[in-house]
């Protein structure tokens, strides 16, 4: 997993094998206590699937803690079917990345979080090993 956050300064996070993303992803929500609100509209949320099985999702949306609105989000996950159980799917890849409110510049407005690729982009992404953005 590649985790990219920009809150005052940028950061970036990498994490191998599944147990150390499965504990990376529940530290944001149980730890730090962020709520993902995915933008489930057509400009938040795209997919497409790459010659070798590899169904590539991204969405986009807003990140909360609390009651307050921290910046927004950008995840594109890669799924894989499992070949021994039928509609079985395994996430092989993973990259987030966050930008926070404070990262923008004073009076720069959040606007409303969208995916920029088009499903082909998404494709191109994907160079058989990893995911770049």
């Amino acid at each position: 997993m590649k985790f990219h956050y920009n809150t005052l300064e940028k950061n970036r996070e990498e994490y191998v094998g599944a147990e150390m993303v499965s504990l990376r992803l529940l530290s944001l929500v149980k730890e730090e206590c962020l709520l993902f609100n995915p933008n489930l509209h057509s400009n938040g949320l795209k997919c497409a699937m790459s010659p070798h099985g590899l169904v590539l999702v991204a969405v986009a949306g807003t990140v909360h803690r609390d009651n307050t609105c921290l910046g927004i989000f950008e995840l594109i996950f890669g799924l894989i079917s499992c070949p021994i159980r039928e509609n079985t799917w395994k996430i092989k890849v993973v990259n987030l990345k966050i930008v926070g409110q404070n990262a923008l510049q004073p009076g720069t407005q959040i606007e409303e979080p969208s995916i920029k690729y088009e499903p082909n982009q998404l494709q191109e992404l994907y160079d058989g090993e990893d995911l770049t953005v």
